[in-house]
């Protein structure tokens, strides 16, 4: 088979060194194609781009936002008062009825709710009615300071638009929730950031822009900033150290060249598919320019290992070269695709597409690579490699071959070095946890962002949307005295949840008008305003009558559907992690079902985006995390059956797992949690390790055959291959430094654990699997 192989590789390597305008050609019309392609790219970092696959969570929640609102559709302005004033003067309140004037021109802006649109129920001689609380004309003091008492009588104000101290005010601008995609959403938020810029609040007060459409527009724009300058950066580092490592053109340029070729393919294969880079698909480009990269490093240095060895002219060296490396690089393109297609099994859908997305660009790359050096490198003079007798070695060549010989004579010792290491990363990653924030996770905490949604959060209502939903299977049940009660119970017991900031429903938009009916007291109970008899039914279907000639003022569809069968109680929630989330969620489920047991008149569900967040990131972590695993075994059961050995399959298991297991070990020293950011890290473990993995065992098993030792042949694995994999490794750490100067968190903690897993990779690859195959592989016997 193996005289079969080399037949094959020697005859593509042939191909490439006799027709290299016919290949050069072919490569650069279909970049030429891929470029072209580029502009249709999509971004989309939104959490809904990831939602996919959880059909019963994001249809129901759907089918409530139909019925209630869409409230990631709102902006919120914020006013906040920074000198001796607050927001109840007359000078604040005048620029606040000419700001919501100024936000109601922008596109998609259906309506505006602020202080000086508000109107609140007066008692009548006949009844109740609806005035303004701040009347049409000037707004002078007299106009304030009667604002002022009647905002006073109005609790739910302070529940969104007004804060206790009065020194905030919230405005809400309600958008078009057919307006969702992100570019939509970019030129909503671009028109409302120009109106406040050309109108700018009085002395001493600030103005902020918040809401889930203002995040999600900062979040993609911010992260494809990062990409479009990071990623071009690293790039920049990779050709300088790639300098000054090869001190060549063939050993600095041509690699990137290769990679930057492969890249563009899989983000053309994006755009014609029309896929977008979202927040799991955004690690792509960075995990194929690492495999893009160690890949080249070996071909190029494998190339200067025969110029030096042989003194055969560049043309020869490079068939060699191309021969040579093409089994290995074959192989591990094949086995690192197979091992991501294997998340085709993923119960999201987001992963299934990662998976064949990254199986589709890891192609790309080796090909690529294989095609475009082999093309390409007899026309450049081989990097300078120092296997000369009179040539002393380098820094990295007297290492690693210093550590090649502590391996092959103590081979136990390394082991258990090894395990030790692997033990302590086992003990501290056990104390990792899946938790993920929606804002905080992205930016720190010093940014505008986060500081105004912590202004929010202290002062207002929060952001943050968790619904009830009560479905009633007969009419006006809401309308019940008694279950007008259990709902003011839930509502109560909400608010002592940690993390709740604010619960409204059906039932505080009653309470608003009946205290104002006449006879009533704002001081009264609610079993006086809503006795359990006949008196409290019929004051309920009096106050509900009312309602609904001012639908729009009260906002009653929001928390009432048409056909009075569905009522909705929203929460109002604090930034604090899905796990708090989810342990939130599941005391108000207990509670929901001692008051609505299964089968009863009444059917209670959460949904809202804090409980869809909570339930599918924690979800599509723990899918990824064993989805990898599941991958990795893949790999090895692959790699055993290429080498036709079960013990080369175990072997590996060893060094592709250690880098996952010293990342782990390292986020649980480090108190880090498992968020998305952060378990994508584990694809870079998996295709990095996996590459040099069987790089070093194709080395060992060449140089196995030609000697019959296996030390010797470690021996010289470590000097040619070992080489190329520390060097490839210190220019990998050299470029994630780069990322370390990102605005997000999520791209400076990528760039942390990237480092830590290339470590982690060369404990695994140059220790303990050349320790391994020192104590378990048996050479045949030669004939």
């Amino acid at each position: 088979m193996k005289p079969l192989i080399d037949r094959v590789c020697r005859r593509f390597a042939e191909i490439l060194l006799h027709r290299p305008r016919l290949v050069l050609g072919l490569l650069l019309a279909s970049t030429c194609a891929a470029l072209a392609l580029l502009p249709g790219l999509k971004f989309d970092f939104t959490p809904e781009a990831v939602y996919r696959g959880n059909d019963d969570l994001m249809n129901f929640a759907e089918d409530f936002k139909r019925t209630f609102g869409y409230d990631e559709s709102v902006a919120l302005v914020v006013l906040e008062a920074t000198g001796g004033h607050d927001t109840l003067d007359a000078a604040a309140l005048r620029w606040q009825r000419e700001i919501a004037a100024d936000l109601m021109a922008a596109p998609h802006v259906l309506s505006i709710e602020s202080l000086v649109t508000l109107a609140a129920p007066h008692p009548t001689l006949t009844g109740i009615e609806l005035q303004p609380i701040v009347p049409e004309g000037e707004i002078d003091d007299d106009v304030a300071d009667a604002a002022r008492t009647m905002f006073d009588t109005l609790p739910l104000v302070r529940e969104g638009l007004l804060s206790q101290d009065n020194r905030v005010a919230g405005i809400p601008v309600f958008l078009d929730p057919t307006a969702r995609d992100i570019d939509s959403l970019r030129t909503i938020v671009a028109a409302l950031r120009s109106a406040l810029a050309a109108r700018p609040p009085p002395a001493d007060y600030q103005v902020r822009l918040s809401g889930l459409p203002v995040l999600s527009v900062e979040i993609v724009d911010d992260l494809r900033d990062d990409q479009m300058t990071l990623i071009p950066l690293a790039g920049a580092v990779y050709l300088i150290v790639l300098g000054l490592m090869f001190r060549r053109i063939s050993g600095a340029l041509l690699p990137l060249a290769a990679v930057g070729m492969g890249l563009t393919w899989t983000l053309a294969t994006f755009s014609v598919t029309r896929e977008s880079v979202n927040l799991v698909t955004n690690v792509l480009p960075a995990l194929l320019m690492i495999i893009g990269v160690s890949s080249s490093v070996q071909i190029v240095s494998c190339y200067a290992e025969e110029v030096a060895a042989t003194g055969s002219s560049p043309a020869r060296a490079a068939l060699a070269t191309i021969t040579r490396m093409t089994p290995a690089c074959l192989l591990a393109a094949l086995t690192t695709a197979i091992g991501f297609a294997s998340l085709a099994a993923a119960h999201s859908i987001v992963l299934r597409h990662f998976g064949w997305q990254a199986a589709v660009g890891v192609g790309y790359q080796y090909v690529g690579t294989l095609i475009f050096l082999g093309t390409l490198l007899r026309f450049f003079a081989p990097p300078r490699i120092v296997d000369h007798e009179r040539v002393r070695p380098g820094l990295t060549t007297r290492a690693v071959s210093a550590a090649g010989i502590a391996v092959a004579r103590h081979p136990w010792i390394t082991v258990a070095g090894a395990l030790v290491v692997i033990a302590g990363s086992c003990w501290a990653g056990s104390h990792v946890i899946i938790n993920s924030y929606s804002v905080t996770e992205t930016f720190s905490e010093r940014h505008p962002s986060v500081q105004t949604l912590r202004l929010v959060e202290r002062k207002l209502a929060g952001i943050i949307p968790l619904e009830i939903s009560l479905q009633s299977s007969a009419d006006e049940t809401f309308l019940e005295p008694e279950m007008y009660h259990h709902v003011r119970e839930i509502e109560a017991a909400a608010r002592k949840l940690p993390g709740v900031l604010s619960v409204q429903s059906y039932t505080d938009l009653f309470k608003v008008v009946l205290v104002h009916w006449p006879g009533r007291r704002v001081s009264e109970t609610d079993e006086e305003l809503v006795p359990a008899d006949a008196a409290g039914r019929t004051r309920l279907a009096r106050t509900s009558g009312f309602i609904e000639r001012f639908p729009e003022v009260f906002h009653y569809r929001s928390y009432m559907s048409a056909d009075g069968r569905r009522a909705r109680v929203r929460i109002r929630l604090k930034e604090i992690g899905s796990r708090k989330t989810l342990d939130l969620l599941g005391q108000l489920e207990t509670r929901l079902a001692e008051d609505f047991p299964a089968g009863g008149p009444i059917t209670a569900r959460l949904t809202g985006e804090a409980y869809v967040n909570a339930h599918t990131l924690t979800t599509l972590i723990h899918d990824l995390f064993y989805s990898l695993l599941t991958a990795s075994f893949v790999i090895f059961a692959l790699i055993a059956i290429e080498f036709r050995s079960l013990r080369a399959g175990i072997i590996a298991a060893l060094p592709n797992l250690t880098p996952l297991v010293v990342t782990l070990g390292y986020m649980g020293l480090r108190d880090y949690d498992m968020n998305v950011a952060n378990v994508i890290v584990f694809t870079i473990c998996l295709g990095l390790a996996d590459d040099n993995t069987i790089h070093f065992l194709y080395r060992f098993r060449e140089e196995l055959d030609a000697t019959g030792d296996v030390k010797q042949a470690i021996l010289q694995a470590f000097h040619g291959t070992g080489r190329a994999i520390v060097a490839t490794s210190l220019l990998l750490i050299a470029g994630t430094v780069v990322l370390m100067v990102s605005n997000f968190v999520p791209t400076r903690r990528f760039a942390e654990l990237t480092g830590v897993t290339i470590l982690g990779n060369l404990l695994g690859v140059l220790l303990l699997l050349p320790a391994c195959l020192v104590l378990a592989w048996k050479p045949k016997p030669k004939s």
